[in-house]
């Protein structure tokens, strides 16, 4: 890397973990297609290590060119892909809308890429790009309120959709709950006009919230906040991580267990033996020992509820936690271990009795 008051190469291919942007721009109108918008957060992710991790000093008229090799653009290697993107790009704007003390509103556009160019170097392709000295400080001065989102997360997403509403839930990152008037957020993420309601739920939102909980472990939910007559005007969204759902659902397990009659809670034990293929004698001793029994419980709740995870064996798992590895007996019957994280098996310990709620005594 080599730099001026006037430029900055930026060739380095290390990544930062994490990127950092203004809300400003996280909130502004995008036009970026999924693999332009990937090309964007990487040039992010190299502003991050510059003016974050290294503090670098803004300097007046200071471009950036930055070198990035096609193979960090798309996986696919589709270098055809890679250069219909940086083409497209050079044209595409950012909006930004505010509205002052005054309630005047007020608006600015700008390019920030606008010259783009594939070079070779060492035999490898790369695509150069030049941020104007204009765009930068939007891009990096942070203030009160910014963006952090995980750069590998952002870049796994494949709707653009997806992208777009990860880094905005990623901006309330202190609230569980945040809320949008509906053109707003059809504005900002640029959803065909084209889209009535329905279609900018199924199509935008449900595919976004999907995507980002099976890529991302974030559990994303809304539902309409506001009506004018039948329409739905702003729409109130619900994080959640699926780490604290399981951590919530082991918990409320384990209250349940905590609150019903022992006959009941050995009755429900010996339900859920069945799920493992202890012998004769280590069934008795896990009832016959509270502590034990309470291990167990928690043990089988924290299975069953994703807290943990890639076990092999379950049987032999919970014989090691409940220090029964030496108890030997006339073996139970010998049938195929069933797989206790499945969804075959009920997650919540009181439906298994019935259908009775988590938490009642």
């Amino acid at each position: 890397m080599s730099n001026s008051a006037k430029s900055i190469l930026v060739s380095s291919t290390k990544n930062q973990k994490n990127n950092y942007q203004p809300n400003l721009i996280t909130e502004s109108r995008q036009t970026y297609s999924a693999l332009e918008k990937n090309i964007v957060v990487t040039i992010i992710n190299k502003l991050t290590i510059l003016y974050f991790e290294k503090s670098l000093p803004l300097f007046p008229h200071q471009e950036i060119d930055f070198l990035i090799p096609y193979s960090e653009i798309s996986s696919s290697r589709n270098y055809e892909e890679v250069e219909q993107a940086a083409k497209s790009l050079q044209v595409k704007q950012e909006g930004f809308a505010y509205t002052n003390e005054k309630g005047e509103r007020f608006f600015k556009y700008m390019v920030p890429f606008p010259f783009i160019e594939n070079v070779k170097t060492n035999g490898k392709m790369f695509l150069k790009i030049t941020m104007t000295s204009k765009a930068i400080p939007y891009y990096t001065e942070m203030g009160k309120q910014w963006t952090s989102y995980d750069f590998k997360a952002m870049r796994s997403l494949s709707s653009v959709y997806s992208k777009r509403l990860y880094e905005i839930l990623m901006s309330h990152h202190r609230s569980d709950r945040f809320q949008y008037d509906v053109d707003h957020l059809r504005h900002i993420i640029n959803v065909p006009t084209a889209f009535d309601y329905y279609e900018f739920t199924r199509r935008c939102l449900d595919t976004a919230c999907s995507e980002i909980e099976k890529k991302t472990g974030i559990m994303l939910r809304y539902e309409p906040a506001r009506k004018v007559g039948k329409k739905v005007v702003a729409i109130q969204f619900f994080k959640s991580s699926q780490l604290a759902e399981a951590q919530g659902e082991a918990i409320a397990n384990q209250h349940y267990i905590n609150n019903i009659p022992v006959g009941e809670a050995i009755s429900l034990a010996y339900r859920l033996f069945e799920l493992y293929t202890f012998n004769e004698l280590q069934r008795k001793a896990i009832v016959d020992d509270s502590e034990r029994l309470t291990t167990f419980f928690r043990v089988h709740s924290e299975i069953v509820s994703g807290l943990r995870n890639d076990i092999v064996n379950h049987t032999a798992y919970m014989v090691k936690s409940l220090k029964i590895e030496k108890i030997r007996g006339r073996p139970k019957k010998k049938v195929a271990e069933k797989p206790v994280g499945s969804t075959s098996i009920p997650k919540s310990i009181g439906s298994i009795l019935g259908g009775m709620s988590i938490g009642k005594k």
